[in-house]
């Protein structure tokens, strides 16, 4: 079974689909909002107090866009905050090794190892 795309692709059944969402983040197309330095580490460039992190757009398709838009995003951010902030809060984390993974595919190395410390509340 084959499945054709509007750009002449062809996709086999079986075959992974992957989508290099770092180019997009990465192009002034569509990064109007970072003054022209893509590459420069800013954790806050997606976010803008008129633009929530659940509000879909092109410029940022980390929970996809249009009809095929994540209908649960907006949990997942609260999830993510609930997390993150339990994590920052009761624990010291820290990489035994230098961290060092390919950003072609953004996949944590498996043998990557954490250093985890309870912190005295």
């Amino acid at each position: 079974m084959q499945h054709y795309i509007d750009i002449g692709a062809i996709i086999l059944l079986g075959h992974d689909v992957l989508l290099n969402v770092w180019v997009n983040h990465h192009d002034s197309d569509f990064q109007k909002d970072s003054n022209g330095n893509h590459y420069k580490f800013d954790p806050f460039r997606h976010l803008s107090a008129s633009r929530p992190a659940s509000k879909i757009g092109n410029d940022y398709l980390v929970f996809g866009e249009g009809k095929h838009a994540c209908p649960g995003r907006w949990f997942a951010i609260q999830e993510v905050k609930t997390i993150v902030t339990l994590l920052i809060r009761s624990y010291k984390l820290e990489a035994k090794d230098p961290i060092n993974f390919p950003l072609i595919n953004a996949r944590m190395p498996t043998n990557a190892r954490v250093t985890i410390q309870r912190r005295a509340l």
